[in-house]
């Protein structure tokens, strides 16, 4: 028995009954300045901070999927994220290795590369000051 184990079957008979507590699904999210003024909503990132007990069980069905997965060999083996000794470095290896060996069998390597830098840039701020004032008053 592990020392979770209460907490395991609360959180699998959750997971089952599709029904979580309020409490858990309460979170404080926190506008942290990540470059330039303060005041410009773009110039903010929003934190959101979770119970403890919504992480532990965040963290209980993501081992248990993540077993599941790699059990029934599930995952990709160009999957990088989310995986032990895998990193966006690995991945980079694996993808310059193969455009090498490509190069080497005189074939072309076609290649995109898309700047995700803003992508979670894109929400709507005045949404979320409004959402985020509502929680700290």
């Amino acid at each position: 028995m592990s020392w979770h184990h209460p907490l395991h079957s609360c959180s699998i008979s959750r997971f089952h009954s599709g029904i979580v507590l309020t409490e858990w699904n309460l979170a404080r999210v926190t506008p942290i300045c990540k470059k330039g003024k303060r005041q410009h909503f773009n110039n903010c990132w929003p934190i959101t901070i979770i119970p403890t007990v919504a992480k532990v069980f965040e963290r209980i069905i993501y081992d248990q999927f993540y077993k599941y997965l790699n059990y029934n060999d599930l995952s990709a083996n160009c999957q990088s994220s989310f995986r032990s000794l895998h990193s966006a470095l690995t991945s980079l290896l694996e993808a310059s290795n193969s455009w090498s060996v490509n190069i080497d069998n005189r074939l072309m390597n076609g290649v995109i590369f898309i700047d995700l830098k803003k992508a979670f840039d894109t929400i709507d701020h005045k949404t979320f000051f409004t959402k985020a004032n509502q929680l700290w008053h």
